[in-house]
C-alpha cells in the first residue's frame, strides 16, 4: 500500500531528529499532531540517555516550509500538506526544554520501524549530522534573533513509500481511497536502482563518487549540505575509497530505501520539466515568431493602408479633374454647337440674298428689254451715264 509521507523535525534531549512519519493519507492537523507526538515519544524513549526522566512530547505549534515563497510559514490547514514537505515541530519552553538553534540532520525513519541490525541512536545523540538547512526561528525568544529564516530547507517529489507492515502507532490509524490517489506506478526496485546509478554516474565510470552523488540530489533539488551529502556517502563507501560501486551502491539503497524513491521519481520528474522546458520554450518561440509576423504583417497593413490613402486622395483629385475638364468640354461643345449654328443660320441667310440677287438681275433684264423696246427714259439715261464713262 503506498502510503502519504512527511519529514517532521523536533529536538529531543537536546538533539535535532528529523523523522520520515507515514499516513494512509493525507492527515488533519489533529491527525498530524496526534501522531507527532505519539511517535516522538517512542522516539523519544530510544535516544533516552541513561539516568535522564522520561520526557513527554507535546506539539505546540507546527511550521512548514513552503517551497513556492522559500521560507517557513505556520502550518494552519491539511492542505498546506504535500508528501515529503519538511515540518519542524515547536514545543513548550520550559526550564527542562528549549528550541535549539541547530541544523536539521538528514532524514531517517523512526527507529522504531527500522530493521533489525541498523541504530542510530548514538549517532543521532552523540554526532548530530552537519547542516543542510536550519530550522525555522523561535521568534518569541531572543536567544533565536540571529536566525536566518531565509535559508531554502530541502524539498522532495512524491515517492511511493512502499512498507511491508505499518508502525504500532499506525495500527489504529484509518485506510481510504485517498491514499490510492496518490499512488506512484509499481517500478521494481532493481528498476529504480540501475536507472538512478545510471544517472548520477554521467560518464559511465561504473562508480560514484562524492561529486558525482553531491551533483544526484542538487539535479533533483535536494539541497543537502556538503557535509550531509558526505555523510550519507560514507554509509555506502564500506571500503573507504571515495567511490560507490555497484555492490556499495546496492548497500546504500538498502540503508536509504525512501531516498532512494525521492532520488529515482525526482529523476523521473527533472527529466519530464526538462521536455516540459523544452516544449515551453518551443512553444515561446512559435508564439515570438507569430508576434513577429504579426507585427510585420501590421507594417505591411500599415504600409498599404498608407498607400490606399494616397491613392484614395489622387483618385479624388483626378475625379475632379475630371469633372472640371468635362464642365469645359460641355461649354466647348455649347459654344460649338452656337457656333455652327450661327454658321448655317449666315449661309442660309446668304443663300436667301443670292436668291434675291437672282431673281432680282432677272426682274432687271425683263425690265431693261422691255424699256429699249419702249424707249425708256431710264435707259437713254444709262445711256448716258455710259458715255461719260
Amino acid at each position: 500500500m503506498s502510503l502519504f509521507t512527511v519529514l517532521v523535525c523536533a529536538d529531543v534531549y537536546g538533539s535535532k531528529v528529523n523523522l520520515e512519519v507515514p499516513f494512509p493519507n493525507v492527515p488533519t492537523i489533529s491527525e498530524l499532531t496526534h501522531t507527532i507526538e505519539k511517535v516522538f515519544e517512542q522516539e523519544a524513549a530510544f535516544l533516552k540517555p541513561p539516568g535522564y526522566p522520561p520526557t513527554e512530547i507535546k506539539v505546540s505549534r507546527i511550521q512548514i516550509y513552503d517551497d513556492t515563497y522559500l521560507k517557513w510559514m505556520d502550518l494552519v490547514n491539511s492542505s498546506q500538506v504535500h508528501e515529503y514537505d519538511q515540518l519542524y515541530v515547536f514545543q513548550p519552553q520550559s526550564p527542562w526544554h528549549v528550541d535549539l538553534q541547530k541544523d536539521l540532520p538528514a532524514p531517517r525513519p523512526p527507529t522504531a520501524s527500522m530493521p533489525q541490525g541498523h541504530n542510530y541512536i548514538n549517532h543521532a545523540v552523540q554526532n548530530p549530522v552537519s547542516p543542510y538547512n536550519p530550522p525555522p526561528a523561535q521568534v518569541v525568544h531572543q536567544h533565536h534573533a540571529g536566525f536566518n529564516q531565509n535559508t531554502a530547507p530541502p524539498t522532495f517529489a512524491s515517492p511511493q513509500h512502499q512498507a511491508t507492515s505499518k508502525p504500532s502507532y499506525l495500527q489504529d490509524q484509518p485506510t481510504g481511497a485517498a491514499a490510492a490517489a496518490r499512488e506512484r506506478p509499481n517500478v521494481p526496485k532493481d528498476v529504480k536502482v540501475q536507472n538512478t546509478f545510471r544517472e548520477i554516474d554521467t560518464q559511465q565510470k561504473g562508480w560514484i563518487d562524492v561529486a558525482d552523488f553531491e551533483r544526484g540530489f542538487r539535479s533533483r533539488g535536494i539541497d543537502f549540505s556538503s557535509a550531509t551529502v558526505q555523510e550519507l556517502f560514507s554509509k555506502g563507501d564500506t571500503n573507504r575509497d571515495g567511490r560507490l560501486d555497484w555492490a556499495e551502491w546496492g548497500i546504500w539503497t538498502d540503508l536509504y530505501p525512501n531516498t532512494l524513491e525521492v532520488m529515482y521519481y525526482r529523476g523521473r520528474e527533472t527529466l519530464d520539466d526538462e521536455q516540459l522546458t523544452r516544449e515551453r520554450n518551443q512553444t515561446q518561440e512559435a508564439i515570438d515568431r507569430n508576434r513577429q509576423r504579426e507585427a510585420d504583417l501590421r507594417r505591411q497593413i500599415d504600409e498599404v493602408n498608407h498607400e490606399y490613402t494616397q491613392l484614395t486622395h489622387q483618385l479624388s483629385e483626378h475625379d475632379t479633374r475630371s469633372r472640371e475638364s468635362a464642365n469645359r468640354r460641355n461649354l466647348l461643345e455649347q459654344q460649338e454647337r452656337d457656333l455652327l449654328e450661327q454658321e448655317i443660320k449666315l449661309e442660309r441667310q446668304k443663300d436667301q440674298l443670292r436668291a434675291s440677287q437672282y431673281r432680282f438681275q432677272e426682274v432687271a433684264q425683263t425690265f431693261d428689254g422691255s424699256a429699249v423696246g419702249q424707249g425708256s427714259p431710264r435707259r437713254a439715261k444709262q445711256d448716258q451715264v455710259h458715255q461719260f464713262r
